[in-house]
């Protein structure tokens, strides 16, 4: 299973845009998106805009970030 940036880059590349796109439709910066893609934690309202952009539902995206390891 995907990790949430992982997830994060897929649907990313899915739509065709860079992390400065994403950043500026979500209102933050590249280097955010970046990080987010590389594992750092995001708030759980920046990933409800990046759910909403990224046409997924963000139940999907949050529980991957919470789920506990097995």
């Amino acid at each position: 299973m995907d990790s949430v940036g992982q997830l994060l880059a897929r649907l990313r590349g899915d739509k065709g845009l860079s992390q400065a796109e994403l950043a500026k439709l979500v209102g933050t910066t590249a280097n955010h998106i970046c990080d987010l893609e590389c594992g750092k934690p995001g708030s759980i309202a920046l990933l409800a805009k990046l759910a909403v952009v990224l046409d997924v539902p963000l139940e999907e995206v949050w529980l991957r970030g919470n789920r506990p390891e097995p």
